[in-house]
């Protein structure tokens, strides 16, 4: 039985050395995928991390089914969300008008919102992509 075990063991242990090397902070973990008819849930998200750097600014966001709400570096804003398996779209976005030194990082926020024609949703975590090219990643506090 050993014998059998230490491969598994040797295995695992590859496995976890490789997941550690995934930065969270960056880019998304191994978490479970989540497909377009997993429901969202109440869940906010917090930037983390924008076109793969680690984000200047604070934003927050949250899903229904056609809806999309949430917090700029600045203003409230929300907006329309349709999506599909293969497709993920935003807007147009409203947003509230109160001025503040970051309106130039809300901009950019609220322009990269628009560009996103996918999704990658995994449990406790979003990412916001066009194409391939991952725009916005968030995480869920995890309860």
């Amino acid at each position: 039985a050993m014998k059998l075990a230490l491969p598994l063991i040797l295995a695992l242990m590859a496995q976890m050395a490789c997941a550690q090397e995934v930065d969270p902070n960056i880019s998304p973990s191994l978490a479970r995928p989540l497909g377009p008819n997993d429901p969202f849930g109440p869940e906010i998200y917090t930037l983390v991390s924008v076109k793969g750097q680690q984000a200047s600014y604070p934003a927050q966001i949250s899903f229904e089914a056609g809806r999309v709400a949430g917090e700029g570096p600045c203003n409230m804003f929300f907006a329309d969300l349709t999506y599909s398996d293969d497709a993920f779209k935003i807007g147009p976005i409203g947003a509230t008008r109160k001025a503040c030194p970051d309106l130039a990082a809300e901009a950019e926020f609220f322009k990269l919102l628009g560009q996103v024609t996918h999704a990658d949703r995994r449990e406790g975590q979003i990412t916001l992509m066009r194409g391939a090219k991952a725009l916005l990643y968030f995480v869920a506090p995890l309860d």
